[in-house]
């Protein structure tokens, strides 16, 4: 008797561990199954993220980089056209119409340009694209001081100031007129519209929490930005990972970083626009772009648990049954 009950222990321990290792066993694979797949959905959705990101940042620093060469060719035309005019003197009241036309005509097909416009070596206002322009002197401002002390005829842009002729914020592209013996003559100037681009940027599928913006690249002040946060334009961010890289000569890029002006947790990319001062970052927040993905996690967790349960709750009952059907055996046996 004593030899029949140790026997059926034995057996009903050695069924236990079975089921039990059957369980675990399965459970191990179904783990590594989950954790595998979240994984690689996680790392697509890294992926995606980035290229949109690295793809949009790349067009709009290819649209900036053909405006701003669009500007530097206008205004070497202009410098080189009107030098004659601006060396004889000439205070041209009102200013003529064939040459707003034509500084019209330069200006119109691209919208992101506001203005073109030029200054004599006073910094009187003698030619403009705009119909009807204020006679607006520009003798005060920091970019005429400096192209009329440094005489580089290289173009040069300003940090974002407003418009004396139509008070909307802008960036000057501008470029000093000199003669031949390198006297300074005069200045053009052609006013982007940052409105355009903040417009242009709103556009762009980044999400409530994502934003675009352009910096300059050789002190990393801000230009423009959407959404738009007026405290910080002109302000620098020398201390971001982009204007680090940029430093270092790189001039294109993706990389994590908490922004610095709202404090959100992006995936950022940045392209330097080519032989331009400048440089275009896309950003897309992180707990926005992985909200599909975490409630994917979720939903796969809860119902691997929710699958393991039954099969434990199922073996269990394999279990029990099993030993009642051996107890009762046992019982029929010993009658």
């Amino acid at each position: 008797m004593s030899l029949t009950r140790s026997t059926v222990a034995s057996v009903e321990n050695s069924t236990a561990r079975i089921y039990i290792l059957i369980f675990v066993t399965f459970s191990l694979l179904l783990a590594i199954l989950v954790g595998y797949f979240l994984h690689q959905t996680y790392q697509q959705t890294v992926l995606d993220v980035e290229t949109s990101s690295f793809n949009e940042s790349q067009i709009l620093s290819a649209r900036t980089d053909t405006l701003l060469r669009h500007i530097e060719s206008t205004c070497i035309h202009v410098a080189d056209h009107f030098v004659a005019e601006l060396r004889a003197g000439q205070k041209l009241a009102p200013l003529p119409d064939p040459i707003s036309r034509a500084l019209t005509a330069l200006t119109k097909k691209f919208p992101e340009i506001l203005q073109t416009q030029v200054f004599d070596a006073d910094g009187d206002l003698i030619y403009s694209s705009l119909e009807n322009p204020r006679r607006v002197s520009v003798a005060d401002r920091e970019h005429f001081l400096e192209a009329k002390s440094q005489r580089d005829s290289s173009i040069r842009f300003t940090n974002v100031l407003v418009l004396k002729n139509t008070g909307a914020s802008s960036v000057l592209a501008y470029r000093a007129i000199l003669g031949p013996s390198g006297e300074f003559l005069g200045l053009v100037t052609s006013a982007i519209d940052l409105a355009y681009f903040a417009k242009l940027f709103s556009e762009l599928a980044v999400g409530d929490s994502g934003m675009v913006s352009i910096r300059r690249s050789d002190d990393s002040r801000l230009i423009v930005r959407w959404p738009i946060v007026e405290d910080e334009i002109n302000k620098t961010a020398e201390n971001t990972p982009p204007y680090h890289l940029i430093q270092e000569g790189k001039t294109e890029g993706v990389i994590r970083y908490i922004g610095k002006s709202d404090g959100v947790d992006r995936i950022f990319a940045f392209h330097q626009v080519p032989e331009f001062p400048f440089y275009v970052l896309v950003g897309r927040g992180v707990d926005e772009q992985f909200a599909a993905w975490r409630k994917s996690a979720l939903l796969l967790v809860s119902l691997t648990i929710t699958a393991l349960a039954l099969l434990w709750w199922t073996l269990s009952r394999l279990i029990k049954s099993d030993k009642r059907e051996r107890d009762t055996r046992q019982f029929l046996s010993n009658t």
